[in-house]
């Protein structure tokens, strides 16, 4: 397809090296789309070619792109422990993450303040995940109480009526999809399990978190940035129960440091190169390339 296209760019995840074997069959330009903070490259896993790769013309599996767009601003990258650091032996470009959280009917208390704190309280968009996480999403309404906050909780479509029983009238269960950017500037602080997509549309926003790490992967990373940064608190899933996720909250939302440092990485986020710019740059590059 990229080369019946004729792509002057083949644009993929990290997680996706076979874009790196489209670009090179297609003789356009790699560039790896980070989604969040930096992490090693995938590699491709074999030495050998895909026949459909080798009739294009390439003769050894390729090593790296020709550039990463980078998304997390120099204060987040100094402490990621997965970073792979200023070697890479490619270019990298840093870009401002525009957090789009898919569409959605957007209720019109969600865009305004309420009279007490209000929480958001998610664990992704993966229903089958959310269904195993009554307890957990439990105990956070109840540490809640703490600050009578208002807790907007949203699940991924799980059935949350089902799910946690009935709910004090401080509890907005949300059974339709909440797109995160519309609530999250009205919110004292979010709970969330550690997703990158959710770390950064907080980032973003300048509110305080707290990661209660509930998936693998990258979460347990993400947490620790976080807390390092100062912009929120992590707490372990296995101990988080309601005294603990109380702690949490009272710290996150009357402690200003919190919503201090958020604010600061929200100004680095605004700060970092707009995507029209780099799209600029690679368009040079890519006609550098083919020429």
């Amino acid at each position: 397809m990229a080369r019946d296209w004729r792509a002057d760019v083949v644009l993929y995840p990290p997680m996706l090296p076979a874009g790196l074997l489209a670009a090179r069959a297609a003789g356009s330009l790699a560039v790896v789309h980070g989604i969040g903070l930096r992490h090693p490259l995938f590699p491709l896993g074999t030495d050998v070619l895909p026949p459909v790769v080798a009739e294009a013309g390439v003769t050894a599996p390729p090593r790296h792109p020709d550039a990463e767009l980078a998304l997390a601003p120099d204060s987040l990258e100094k402490i990621n422990p997965s970073s792979p650091g200023d070697g890479a032996p490619y270019e990298v470009l840093p870009l401002r993450p525009c957090t789009y959280n898919g569409g959605g009917e957007v209720p019109p208390w969600a865009l305004k303040a309420p009279g007490r704190p209000r929480i958001l309280l998610t664990l992704g968009s993966v229903a089958a995940h959310n269904d195993g996480q009554a307890e957990l999403l439990s105990a956070v309404i109840r540490g809640s109480e703490v600050l009578d906050a208002e807790v907007v909780v949203t699940a991924g479509g799980s059935d949350l009526t089902a799910l946690l029983g009935e709910l004090p009238d401080r509890v907005r269960p949300m059974d339709s999809f909440l797109p995160l950017g519309a609530v999250l500037p009205t919110c004292a602080a979010v709970v969330h399990h550690g997703g990158m997509s959710t770390m950064f549309s907080a980032l973003t926003a300048g509110v305080p978190q707290v990661i209660v790490p509930t998936t693998k992967g990258d979460a347990l990373t993400n947490a620790r940035v976080v807390e390092e940064r100062g912009a929120g608190v992590a707490v372990d899933p296995a101990g988080c129960t309601a005294a603990t996720a109380a702690e949490a909250l009272r710290r996150v939302v009357r402690q200003p440091g919190f919503r201090a440092v958020s604010e600061d990485v929200a100004a680095e986020l605004a700060a970092m190169p707009d995507p029209r710019d780099v799209v600029a740059r690679l368009a040079a590059s890519a006609a550098a390339h083919r020429s």
